[in-house]
C-alpha cells in the first residue's frame, strides 16, 4: 500500500486540485504572474513601474547635477597640425645643431689649450738643459 500512496503523490506533484490559475507574485487565484514574457499580475505591474520612474527621477538628477558648460568646438584641419609639427621639428633640429656646434668649439679650444700647455712643457725642458753643464769623462789610460 504505501507504493501505492507514493505513485499518487508523484503523479499530483506540481498540479494544481483546480482549474483556476493561482499569481506566483501575490498567491491571488484569478490570474497568472507572467503569460510568456507578459507581467500581467496588476501588483507586479505597479511595482515594475514605480521601479522604472524612480530610475528616470535618479537620471534626470544626476543629468541636472551636472553643470552646462558651453564649449566652443575648435575646429582644424590637418594641414595645422602638420605644419605644427613640422616646424616643431626643425626647431628641435636647429637646437641640437647649435648644441653640436658648441661642442665642438669647445673641444678645439681643449685641443688648442693642449698643444700650448705642451708647447710650454716642451720649451722649458730645452731651456734646463741648455743650463746644464756638460760633463764628459774620460776613459781610463788604461783602456785607451
Amino acid at each position: 500500500m504505501s507504493h501505492y500512496s507514493q505513485q499518487t503523490n508523484q503523479s499530483n506533484r506540481g498540479k494544481t486540485s483546480s482549474k483556476t490559475p493561482v499569481c506566483a507574485y501575490c498567491k491571488v487565484e484569478g490570474h497568472w504572474m507572467k503569460n510568456f514574457e507578459e507581467i500581467i499580475c496588476p501588483k507586479l505591474k505597479e511595482k515594475k513601474q514605480q521601479q522604472k520612474l524612480e530610475r528616470q527621477a535618479t537620471k534626470t538628477k544626476n543629468v541636472r547635477k551636472t553643470p552646462l558648460v558651453n564649449k566652443e568646438i575648435e575646429t582644424t584641419n590637418n594641414f595645422d597640425v602638420f605644419k605644427k609639427m613640422m616646424d616643431q621639428e626643425e626647431h628641435q633640429q636647429e637646437v641640437e645643431q647649435q648644441q653640436k656646434q658648441q661642442q665642438m668649439q669647445q673641444a678645439q679650444e681643449d685641443v688648442k689649450k693642449f698643444k700650448r700647455d705642451t708647447k710650454k712643457a716642451s720649451k722649458k725642458t730645452r731651456t734646463s738643459k741648455k743650463n746644464t753643464e756638460q760633463v764628459y769623462y774620460d776613459m781610463p789610460e788604461d783602456l785607451k
